[in-house]
């Protein structure tokens, strides 16, 4: 008997290594199925992404946006199911979904990934509404501008943007013409070159004056303009603002840039005889200058001129956006978005030299291009139309643009996704005074009473002290009203006298929806008379 207890405790020995054993095979097989099970999920997720880009690739928007989603909820965390669907809703034009969905990535993505989700989020929140004023029938090989005209009697610098205007240069092959915002053409395709000012060279040169103007909505032959330029070129010589005109042999006062100008920063000594010739060699960096000063370093390749606030600039072969103070405000990574810019430089020389430009800002937003691939931004360089909408984007005038898709031409009108009833909200008579500044009276005298009446079917009647004008309104975004002025007529006792026929300028209202008032920044140049105002006020009713 005194065996028997070896046995027991080696029959318990062999149990509890029996019993090991089998909790062993079954910890192997449960893991072979959660791998087996795990493996078969991420198969799945693979499966939902790829039916999803085949579906994308289709145009099947709905199948796709369902795999998409079924991929989320397999993995919430894995940021590409969220992007592709992201790219579908883009796709369809539907912007506020895809912020919907870059604001839920942000909640469920590994903080690495956040950042690129609120980037989308700010990209796609600003969009903007847009309708169809011509359908894309038209066929051209390019839609662009003009370089604002000499004719405006400012300086070169200044003029550095392009000539808004209802009318836009249609090119086909080697012809040109004008077309306007209704898609009719207001000339025939008989143009080699359409220049500043819409000066018009015929294809056919068989006399000794071959030149069209385009002025008054109107076409009129064999015109010869005198584009002398009153103000000259501003230059940066010696350390100090100098104007080309001072060694032109004439009488010359120097007269200081009334807004932020680009300058060239010139080198050596001036070659008097022939200042413009000796400038044309000049090879100087541009910086921006103000109120008697530099108020950045000689750091762009080129510079565009101030329009609405925003000046183009061109670092390292980029283009961006900066304010009147040199903040930079769109980022220098773009690249040119106008291949028309006529180079007035060389203008002494009766040279015509094109190089690549930006427009400036017009109508409240700016065609931005990079690698090919068009947006629409506004002032802050939010976005309103994103890329792969349209293949090519030009300048908004009076709140339509020209754009290119499916390989045609057509107009779209561009509004805002709020305040689109704004012109209810608005309607009325506002009152005030206008402080007016021109170059013969001093700041604040002669204040006018100013009068604006509001209506909401667009309608802007605008009375003050002598002038009366009628215009329309736009909403160019949140609370802002730009006006816009066809004509414009000087009244005093006794006298009626148009000015200028078809003469445009612009008043950007902004309303102030706590107080309930209107500011008013009126930009008026009425050359005609031989001096520029600028005016600003605060209405109230």
């Amino acid at each position: 008997m005194p065996n028997s207890g070896k046995s027991k405790n080696k029959g318990k020995k062999y149990l509890f290594a029996g019993l090991a054993g089998v909790h062993v095979i079954i910890a192997i097989i449960v893991a072979g199925i959660w791998v087996m099970k795990e493996n078969q999920v991420k198969k799945q997720y693979q499966n939902h992404l790829a039916s999803g880009q085949k579906y994308l690739e289709e145009l099947n928007y709905e199948s796709a946006e369902d795999s998409y989603l079924k991929a989320m909820a397999i993995d919430p965390k894995e940021p590409e199911p969220y992007l592709k669907l992201i790219d579908t809703y883009i796709a369809q034009e539907k912007y506020d979904d895809a912020v919907k969905i870059a604001k839920q990535a942000q909640k469920k993505v590994p903080e690495k990934d956040v950042e690129e989700f609120q980037k989308l989020e700010q990209e796609y929140d600003s969009v903007i509404n847009y309708e169809w004023v011509v359908e894309p029938t038209i066929e051209a090989d390019d839609i662009y501008y003009v370089r604002l005209g000499s004719g405006e009697r400012k300086s070169e610098n200044e003029r550095r943007k392009q000539y808004e205007s209802s009318y836009a240069v249609i090119q086909q092959g080697e012809k040109l013409g004008l077309i306007d915002m209704n898609g009719t053409m207001r000339t025939g395709m008989d143009y080699a070159w359409i220049e500043s000012g819409y000066l018009m060279e015929k294809l056919d040169k068989t006399g000794l004056s071959y030149y069209d103007a385009f002025y008054n909505d109107e076409l009129h032959p064999d015109i010869i303009t005198d584009f002398f330029d009153e103000k000259g070129q501003y230059i940066y010589y010696q350390k100090a603002l100098h104007n080309l005109a001072e060694w032109e042999g004439w009488a010359y006062t120097f007269q200081e840039p009334e807004q932020t100008i680009p300058v060239r920063n010139a080198e050596g000594t001036i070659e008097v005889s022939d200042p413009y010739a000796w400038w044309n060699q000049q090879r100087g960096k541009y910086g921006l200058y103000k109120n008697g000063t530099m108020i950045t370093d000689f750091i762009y390749g080129e510079c565009g001129s101030v329009s609405e606030g925003l000046i183009a600039v061109k670092k390292d072969d980029k283009w961006g956006y900066v304010d009147e103070n040199g903040n930079e405000i769109i980022p220098i990574e773009y690249d040119a978005s106008w291949q028309q810019f006529e180079d007035e430089t060389v203008v002494a020389t009766q040279e015509r030299k094109i190089i690549d430009f930006c427009y400036g800002a017009s109508g409240g937003y700016i065609p931005l291009v990079q690698e090919g691939k068009w947006k629409l931004a506004d002032l802050e360089g939010k976005t309103a139309i994103p890329t792969g909408i349209f293949e090519k984007i030009c300048p908004v005038y009076n709140g339509k643009c020209w754009v290119k898709k499916d390989g045609k031409w057509g107009v779209i009108a561009i509004g805002t996704t709020e305040n689109s009833d704004l012109g209810d909200v608005i309607a009325g008579v506002w009152n005030g005074k206008l402080e007016r500044t021109s170059d013969f009276i001093e700041d604040g005298e002669y204040p006018d009473e100013c009068r604006v009446e509001l209506n909401s079917d667009g309608t802007i009647v605008s009375q003050c002290y002598r002038n009366t004008d009628t215009g329309t309104y736009e909403v160019v975004g949140e609370n802002r009203i730009k006006a816009i002025f066809d004509k414009n007529y000087y009244e005093a006792p006794g006298i009626e006298r148009e000015l200028v026929a078809g003469y445009t300028y612009t008043v950007l209202y902004t309303y102030d929806e706590d107080e309930n008032v209107l500011h008013a920044d009126y930009d008026d140049d009425f050359d005609e008379m031989g001096y520029r105002t600028k005016q600003a006020v605060t209405l109230t009713r």
